[in-house]
């Protein structure tokens, strides 16, 4: 199980703490290094990865 906690400021990540998966730990720190906006109801939902939450990522899938 992977824990999660996103800080928004206007719908933009601040800041971000994973614990448990290094993989969403990397998408969360290009989420706070991007300054991206999200939706907060898209960024908990647990069935949408992160990944498809990074501007420009979310048609590419591997």
């Amino acid at each position: 199980m992977c824990i999660a906690v996103f800080y928004l400021r206007d719908n933009r990540v601040c800041a971000a703490g994973v614990v448990s998966s290094p993989r969403d730990f990397a998408v969360a720190r290009k989420m706070v290094n991007q300054r991206a906006v999200v939706e907060p109801s898209e960024l908990a939902d647990a069935s949408i990865p992160l990944k498809h939450l990074l501007p420009g990522e979310a048609s590419t899938e591997g």
